[in-house]
């Protein structure tokens, strides 16, 4: 069997990685051997309103940016997912 790295994710909430609030994790297997390849956090309702609200908050900066701005910040997104698209299964 060969050995596969562990990863472990947590939630994006407001620009920062956060574990789940009540700690409850789920772990991820890779398709092709069932494998645990590493987990995710899982949220809850209430981690799942301060994402939201986080969002909400963020609105009227992003909203304010120019059209270049945001279309340059969804290409350094885009770049980043990019970058990563074998760790992903992209590539």
């Amino acid at each position: 069997m060969s050995t596969i790295a562990q990863n472990e994710f947590q939630l994006f909430i407001n620009g920062a990685e956060n574990p789940s609030s009540d700690g409850r994790r789920q772990e991820v297997r890779s398709p092709a051997t069932g494998e645990v390849v590493g987990s995710v956090a899982e949220a809850t309702a209430g981690d799942v309103d301060r994402a939201v609200t986080a969002a909400a908050e963020a609105f009227p900066k992003w909203s304010a940016l120019t059209a270049y701005d945001r279309e340059r910040t969804i290409k350094a997104a885009l770049a980043h997912v990019r970058s990563k698209a074998d760790f992903i299964g992209l590539g």
